[in-house]
């Protein structure tokens, strides 16, 4: 989690004409008032980055423990986000992206990993989300170079969910 802020101020380095805004709390009603904040004074994101300790069933991203994705959803919902990128372990799973785009009809596309992952191995993250804000875009052929370079490099899976491919029965 003590990556967030160093790239954050990174990329709002390189994109000084983006909307870039860090949140990071304690408290669940923290975390509320902090989002609000945010949306009051930037609007709706395109794209969203969550750090956090996870697993398929939820995401603590504060002391008062684990919720559920389709919380965390809610709670994202107001940004209309198109894309999402989740550095936490078990994130990309069905169960848990199906959770994830369920409250939030803008939701195109998660990126995240369906196993425990390691700061190493986030750095594809920080590359497809660097992508997006220059190119307005995530090129197919440098994600599937990324995605296996990951692979081979650290050991470290990433998978890409879209709306579509995720719906009752998934799970099975």
């Amino acid at each position: 989690m003590n990556l967030g802020l160093p790239f954050a101020e990174f990329l709002k380095t390189l994109f000084p004409d983006k909307s870039i805004a860090f949140v990071q709390t304690a408290s669940e009603p923290e975390l509320a008032r902090d989002l609000a904040k945010v949306f009051d004074e930037h609007g709706r994101f395109r794209s969203i980055l969550i750090l956090g300790h996870s697993n398929e069933s939820g995401l603590v991203l504060t002391a008062d423990g684990l919720r559920s994705w389709r919380v965390m959803g809610n709670w994202l919902r107001q940004f209309e986000p198109e894309f999402c990128f989740l550095a936490a372990c078990r994130a990309g799973r069905s169960a848990a992206v199906s959770e994830l785009f369920a409250p939030m009809p803008k939701l195109r596309q998660i990126f995240a990993s369906p196993a425990a992952v390691y700061p190493h191995q986030l750095s594809p993250l920080g590359v497809l989300v660097y992508m997006l804000l220059k190119e307005g875009r995530i090129d197919e052929d440098g994600l599937s170079a990324l995605r296996f370079a990951n692979y081979v490099l650290t050991g470290g899976q990433l998978y890409r969910w879209k709306r579509r491919e995720c719906g009752p029965g998934e799970d099975q």
